[in-house]
Parts: structure tokens; C-alpha cells; sequence
């Protein structure tokens, strides 16, 4: 299996479909590199044909539920990664503020960005605590923050990141550029 995994990956990565798929998968969440969600869509795919094949006895009907179930495993992964946005959007106002509150009791941004990992709902949380553990392993704080807004794919919190780093650059009240 893992080397039919390995094989997939390969193929998506000649044709440069991987960055886009390892992409998905990480902003809906799901532990799988890419060739092993290639492999498990391809996999179930070929049991649909075969159950089709079987029941109907018909090339074409084997052939088109190889294809919707292709798509259905493309769309259920798809609307996770959605999910997962949408949540952490409606949750970004109260990330701040929480930020802002943070700064202002006199955190760290570090601190600060602790302070959300634990206290923030999911997928928010689960985001701002990867930051904390690749800050630990010497990634500066302002990095990790834009790559949670890469792969959260966040327009709205990729801004509020540039203005943390601006304001970091230049000085002044960040609490007060968040609030």
C-alpha cells in the first residue's frame, strides 16, 4: 500500500498537483500526505467499479461511478478544508481581541499567541498551537502567523498579520492596531 501511495504522489507531483493537494489537506485537517489520499480515492474508486461492475455487468455505468466517487472524495475533502475556514473566520474577531487583551496585560506577542492556543475554539487553537511549536523550534512568531493565514487561506487574518508586522518593524501600541 505504501508504495502504491509513494507511486501516486510521484504522478500528482509530476503534474504538479501536489503542492494543491497537501494544501487541501492540511487546511481541512485530515494526517494524510498527499499520495496516501490519492491512493485511498483511487482505492475506493476501484471498489466501486468492481461492486459496479458486479451488480450491473455494465462497462459504462463501472466507469461513471469511478468517476463520482473520484469527485465525491475530491468534494468531501474540499468542504472540510471550507469548514475549517469558515470557522476559523467567525472565530478571528474574538482572536484579536484576545490578542489585543493579551498585549495589553503587558504578553509578549509569543505570549500572546499562547494565550489564543489555549483558550481559542477549534480550528483557531489547533492553529495558533502549531505556531507555538514551530516558534519553539526557532521560527520567528510573525512567520508561523502568516503561514497559519497560508493554510487556513485567510485573506482577512493574512492582513491583520501584515499589520502585526509592520507595527513590529516600526514600533508603537500593537494592542491598540488590533483592537
Amino acid at each position: 500500500m505504501s508504495r502504491f501511495a509513494k507511486s501516486a504522489e510521484e504522478a500528482a507531483q509530476r503534474r504538479g498537483l501536489l503542492s494543491g493537494v497537501n494544501a487541501v489537506l492540511e487546511q481541512a485537517n485530515i494526517p494524510l500526505r498527499g499520495g496516501e489520499a490519492l491512493a485511498a480515492g483511487l482505492g475506493l474508486s476501484v471498489i466501486d467499479v468492481v461492486l459496479a461492475g458486479l451488480f450491473t455487468s455494465s462497462l459504462i455505468a463501472a466507469g461513471v461511478g469511478f468517476l463520482v466517487v473520484l469527485l465525491l472524495v475530491a468534494g468531501a475533502i474540499q468542504f472540510a478544508g471550507t469548514r475549517e475556514k469558515r470557522i476559523f473566520e467567525r472565530h478571528l474577531p474574538d482572536t484579536l481581541t484576545l490578542l489585543s487583551t493579551s498585549l495589553r496585560a503587558g504578553y509578549s506577542l509569543l505570549q500572546a499567541v499562547e494565550a489564543v492556543a489555549a483558550e481559542a475554539p477549534q480550528p483557531t487553537g489547533r492553529e495558533f498551537g502549531r505556531s507555538i511549536a514551530e516558534s519553539r523550534l526557532g521560527r520567528p512568531v510573525v512567520d508561523t502567523m502568516q503561514a497559519i493565514a497560508e493554510r487556513m487561506r485567510s485573506e482577512d487574518f493574512k492582513w491583520a498579520v501584515m499589520a502585526i508586522e509592520i507595527q513590529r518593524e516600526v514600533g508603537g501600541n500593537l494592542a491598540e492596531v488590533l483592537k
